[in-house]
């Protein structure tokens, strides 16, 4: 072989070594190859199936502003109308059933500021007032029967059971805490998130150690998302039952600014949990009303998809229908099926 026919032939031979590193490297790396699709090989769209709130007319239809949604075992729609202190009892269908009137105040049947609330199975309520430190009990035909004091300083209430309430907040250097319906203190646990170092001086701030809410599913399971990343804990039967962790630039993490002479703000995360079989709904407040926010959905544990939403998901039902806040100038109870495919 001359000197001419080798350099064609080795010019030849690097040529397809390199067509075939592309065409590899096009299948192991492009997002249309097998290993980025099994993490996000799904699509999903909600399909709007009940609105309750309207602009105008019947007062109890005209809501302030939804600030917490429950249901019971009937699946009546209990929706916390914090403006208004009341809370607003819907059927199923969205008709009016009744309504709990909060006072303003200081005695044992008023609060100062209605922080969450909790519904039981048979349609028990529990009111949480952070400034004054108490939860109001209300049985299930509206009538207050009593109030007990918290020895901590609580930011969100579920009910874990038809005889336990899950009150979240840092306490015996544990951050959740269950009591009896009769406001009987039973067990703590939950160990506290860890302040990251940028926040270090900040760190032995006791409401920098836990989130601002909790959610419970179906199946007992009580669900927390850490302040400072992407991470969804839950826990069964008092411990640490698993760990979901997530990369999204959605979702900001709890967020300190220096206001001057010693003042702080805090920014927290408002994320919601939704467990619905094997499926996870997370829902990320853009906190900023301009722009759409975002429901993540894990499937075994594995993120599957996002889409948008217009609000902020409360809750979950028995069928896997989301019930969502939306509306500043007209705020309303939106629910939705999360519908897979196009």
């Amino acid at each position: 072989m001359t000197i001419k026919k080798q350099k064609q032939f080795f010019a030849c031979l690097k040529t397809t070594y390199l067509t075939f590193f592309i065409l590899l490297s096009f299948v192991f790396f492009s997002p249309l190859s097998g290993f980025t699709k099994a993490a996000h090989s799904k699509s999903f769209w909600l399909k709007q199936d009940l609105v309750i709130g309207q602009e105008g007319g019947d007062k109890n239809l005209v809501l302030a502003g939804v600030e917490n949604i429950a249901l019971d075992s009937e699946e009546n729609i209990y929706v916390l109308d914090r403006k208004n202190f009341r809370i607003q009892k819907f059927s199923p269908e969205g008709r009016f059933l009744s309504s709990v009137i909060i006072g303003r105040g200081q005695g044992p049947d008023e609060v100062s500021a209605i922080l969450s609330i909790a519904v039981t199975v048979n349609g028990g309520i529990y009111v949480l007032d952070r400034e004054g430190r108490k939860i109001l009990i209300i049985d299930e035909k509206g009538n207050f029967k009593k109030s007990f004091n918290l020895e901590f300083n609580a930011t969100n209430i579920v009910s874990c059971s038809n005889q336990e309430l899950a009150i979240l907040g840092f306490y015996k250097d544990l951050i959740l805490h269950i009591f009896s319906l009769d406001g009987v203190y039973l067990d703590s646990f939950g160990e506290p998130f860890e302040v990251p170092a940028s926040y270090a001086k900040y760190k032995n701030f006791p409401q920098l150690k836990s989130p601002k809410r909790a959610d419970f599913s179906r199946d007992s399971t009580i669900l927390l998302v850490n302040p400072y990343k992407y991470e969804i804990v839950t826990y069964k039967k008092s411990k640490v039952d698993g760990i979901i962790s997530y990369k999204s630039d959605f979702f900001r993490p709890l967020e300190i600014k220096e206001r001057g002479e010693g003042m702080i703000s805090m920014v927290f995360p408002w994320v919601s949990a939704l467990k619905y079989q094997n499926k996870l709904y997370v829902t990320i407040d853009d906190l900023n009303s301009d722009t759409p926010n975002q429901l993540d959905i894990f499937e075994k544990g594995k993120f599957v998809s996002s889409v948008k939403l217009k609000g902020f998901a409360y809750t979950i039902d028995k069928k896997g229908r989301i019930y969502c806040a939306e509306g500043e100038d007209v705020p309303q109870v939106v629910r939705y099926f999360v519908q897979e495919g196009k």
